[in-house]
């Protein structure tokens, strides 16, 4: 789907908040670190909110000031799950299965189509 909205940044795919952390960890460079990351806000090891604090953690260490956007989806998306992703700067929760409307929209408002192609994308699919 991301190609298709003219997304062509490199795409890793992780199955879990682990695998998420892992990626991360491996490529987190000046140069190559992450433009987007989306994932599930109920993942199966951890939840998608330790897995956002965790990915800040390393970035701060590594001292990346451009971190990545980040977008939560889940099934059921409530009140009070965007007000726990607002209060940790996560402004985009978005319903699955995802509309390639609202993921087109959030990457012109992030400037991803804008931005060097070589930014990295971490997708959850759990």
């Amino acid at each position: 789907m991301l190609k298709l909205l003219g997304i062509t940044n490199d795409v890793g795919f992780v199955l879990d908040g682990q695998d998420v952390i892992d990626k991360v960890s491996t490529a987190s460079t000046t140069t190559n670190a992450f433009a987007l990351i989306i994932l599930d806000f109920y993942l199966p090891d951890r939840g998608g909110i330790e897995v956002v604090q965790e990915v800040r953690s390393l970035y701060q260490e590594r001292n990346i000031r451009q971190e990545p956007h980040f977008v939560f989806l889940s099934a059921d998306v409530d009140k009070s799950m965007i007000a726990r992703a607002n209060k940790i700067k996560v402004p985009d929760v978005l319903k699955k299965p995802l509309c390639a409307n609202e993921l087109y929209e959030i990457a012109m408002r992030i400037g991803l189509l804008d931005r060097v192609k070589d930014a990295p994308l971490v997708v959850d699919v759990s």
